[in-house]
């Protein structure tokens, strides 16, 4: 396993058996798994696309805090 985030649903994040970058959430409520499968490429696409949302994210906290 390369990493876990626990609050809320938890992340675990983990190298698949053909090489593939896998992050897995598991929701206790409902003893329920989903697995989400990338190529190395994907997950680098995706890394930047987190980047993103939470810088757009932030702007978003910020903008609606001014106006409040």
């Amino acid at each position: 396993m390369v990493g876990k985030i626990n609050p809320r649903y938890g992340v675990e994040v983990y190298v698949g058996d053909l090489f593939d970058v896998c992050v897995k959430q598991e929701r206790d409520s409902q003893q329920d798994e989903h697995v989400i499968i990338l190529h190395r490429d994907e997950a680098k696409d995706l890394i930047a696309l987190l980047q993103a949302a939470i810088s757009e994210s932030e702007e978003i906290e910020q903008q609606e805090a001014e106006n409040a």
